[in-house]
């Protein structure tokens, strides 16, 4: 499914207006001011993203910053990934998945069928309490029984396997703690979380312990692909990975190619394919290293991993393409605030939450967040006396009770006369209804009920206030898609994707509960792209002799003498997909991505 742009956003109307008081409206104007975010805006918070993106890049984050007294917190990390390509699509074969990180250890089977399609099988195994608090040894050894027990039931003779080179299966391992990676297949764990004790596994290389656990039981198994997720050590800053990659490798491969890998969930993150000559923080061994052409005959010229020839991979092997895979964790954007629009009620989620003053724009995007947002704007608002009569409840005081998919389901039918909707999805999570209707009512209310002829709940139903909540879920929501545009468009412009040829697609691989089931978020997200990119949109809100900030940004922004035919601007070129399972099909691709960096080398 690819999500086509609906600028049309939902607004108040004239008519529903006469159901708001003076003081409603007044301060909806208001929020108004603080969340709308417009065009010049935008685009202001584009380049600042992609600045921040150039700073992480050549900025190189040890684990022992803060003993040595330096704060970078502030910065986007841009960790290397050590996978230096994505997919084409056309690539057979089965390769493995394993993903370590929680209550369950999952062994997935990908195959490859080389048309940009896979098969995916998988089985959980049981991690107990006692695996999790004993020996590294016992861990590894149980995980490695689990890859040997899931092998015999889809029918691999192991025996038959044994010692023969092309029956060799390829593993990526998805790893869900804090480790400092040194390259693809290696990384040193700093540290267990999540109620993981096993004794000997600090400080040693996780994948020499998978791999000696996996030959210690006879298998032809290589893990050659470490994939991380976000992990930290108490105040220790760490390497660690996201999905995102995984997530860009599945897109890739369904599409036979891919620039960014994004989250938008429960948090937000973005992997994309970015020139090695760009990742200044790399030193150059690890440059090297990286490289499958590392030979004197390496040219500096750049292919387009997106090419439609795909002249990335052809050209891989005299050295004239040179590429890696960054994990953004785009989520630290801008943690010393000086350009996201940072209202009150951020300042106070911000305040109260166990990370102050970091992951500032994942705050202000990811579902974990976004509902808490409302929650403050719909509590301010009660305790201001406009909404349900200065009433609360118990729930909706209580520190993240809003939900982020109330805000979904209360926007999902659009503007058009469904309060009874809002008002019964509000009774029902919270009581709302029942709390006002407990409460005696002022003798001016009674008047006025016996005016209309109606019952309580007819006046408060009157009031107003569901059309309030509605419009607040709606201002929340919008500027969180509108800010994730950007975060999109600064990959965009960080690597000069908008200045291709017109037939050059933009793929973008996206997961996650907010991109995904949040019903108007995607449009949104577009709606932004459209007012970063699309030069034949007409008219401009911007002012100063500033109408065009991206078009002006060094190495950014599309301008007319670069710029594609009509019918072909960047936005028509983008093409923004779901992409699932990142820990699984991804996890078994950055495997497949390994193995012929591996045989490009010694090639």
């Amino acid at each position: 499914m690819v999500y086509i742009p609906n600028r049309r956003l939902s607004k108040i109307g004239m008519d529903r207006l006469s159901k708001l008081s003076d003081q409603q409206r007044l301060a909806l104007k208001e929020l108004e001011d603080d969340f709308i975010i417009d065009k010049k805006t935008l685009k202001l918070i584009t380049v600042k993203f992609k600045e921040e993106f150039q700073i992480g890049l050549n900025h190189t984050v040890r684990s022992d910053d803060k003993d040595r007294g330096v704060d970078d917190s502030h910065l986007i990390p841009m960790i290397p990934t050590y996978i230096n390509d994505v997919p084409r699509g056309d690539e057979k074969g089965v390769f493995l998945a394993l993903d370590l990180g929680g209550t369950n250890l999952r062994v997935c089977e990908v195959h490859l069928h080389g048309d940009k399609k896979f098969d995916i099988k998988s089985t959980k195994y049981l991690l107990t309490d006692e695996l999790k608090t004993g020996t590294a040894t016992e861990l590894f050894d149980y995980i490695a029984d689990s890859v040997k027990s899931f092998l015999i039931s889809l029918g691999h003779d192991l025996d038959k396997m044994k010692g023969d080179q092309s029956q060799k299966l390829y593993l990526g391992f998805t790893f869900s703690f804090p480790v400092l990676q040194t390259a693809i297949d290696k990384g040193k764990l700093l540290g267990w979380t999540k109620g993981f004790k096993a004794k000997g596994a600090v400080g040693t290389d996780v994948v020499k312990l998978l791999q000696d656990a996996l030959d210690k039981k006879g298998l032809n198994v290589q893990c050659n692909a470490l994939i991380l997720i976000q992990g930290k050590v108490k105040d220790k800053l760490t390497f660690y990975f996201n999905k995102s990659v995984g997530t860009l490798m599945a897109r890739a491969y369904q599409s036979g190619s891919a620039l960014v890998g994004a989250i938008f969930g429960t948090g937000t993150n973005g992997a994309y394919v970015e020139r090695l000559d760009a990742v200044k923080k790399l030193q150059p061994s690890q440059a090297k290293n990286n490289s499958s052409s590392s030979s004197s005959k390496a040219s500096s010229k750049v292919s387009n991993p997106q090419s439609k020839d795909n002249e990335g991979s052809k050209k891989r092997s005299d050295g004239r393409v040179r590429h890696m895979i960054i994990n953004t964790e785009w989520g630290a954007f801008d943690n010393l605030r000086t350009i996201l629009p940072v209202t009150k009620y951020d300042n106070k989620l911000d305040r109260e939450s166990i990370n102050p003053r970091k992951q500032a724009f994942e705050k202000m995007v990811s579902g974990m967040y976004i509902g808490e947002l409302t929650r403050n704007v719909i509590v301010d608002f009660i305790d201001r006396g406009l909404l349900f009569k200065g009433l609360s409840a118990e729930k909706l005081n209580a520190h993240y009770g809003f939900d982020t998919s109330i805000m979904s389901e209360i926007e999902a039918n659009g503007f058009q006369h469904h309060e009874d909707r809002t008002k019964e999805l509000m009774e029902n999570h919270f009581g709302i209804h029942r709390i006002i209707a407990s409460r005696k009512l002022s003798i001016s209310e009674i008047a006025e009920q016996r005016e209309s002829g109606g019952s309580q709940e007819r006046l408060i139903k009157n009031l107003g206030d569901w059309l309030v909540v509605e419009r607040i879920c709606e201002l929340v929501g919008t500027r969180a898609a509108r800010l994730s545009s950007t975060a999109i468009g600064a990959v965009i412009l960080q690597t000069g994707s908008h200045l291709d040829g017109d037939d050059q697609k933009i793929s973008i691989g996206v997961d996650g509960s907010v991109i995904e089931r949040y019903e108007k978020f995607a449009d949104r997200l577009m709606d932004g792209l459209r007012d970063l990119f699309d030069e034949d949109q007409g008219g401009s809100d911007d002012e100063g002799g500033e109408e065009d900030l991206i078009t002006n940004h060094q190495n950014g922004g599309l301008t007319k003498k670069d710029g594609c035919k009509k019918g072909n601007s960047v936005l028509d070129r983008i093409e923004i997909e779901l992409a699932k399972d990142g820990s699984g099909v991804g996890a078994a691709l950055c495997a497949l991505q390994a193995k012929k960096q591996l045989e490009e080398i010694n090639s």
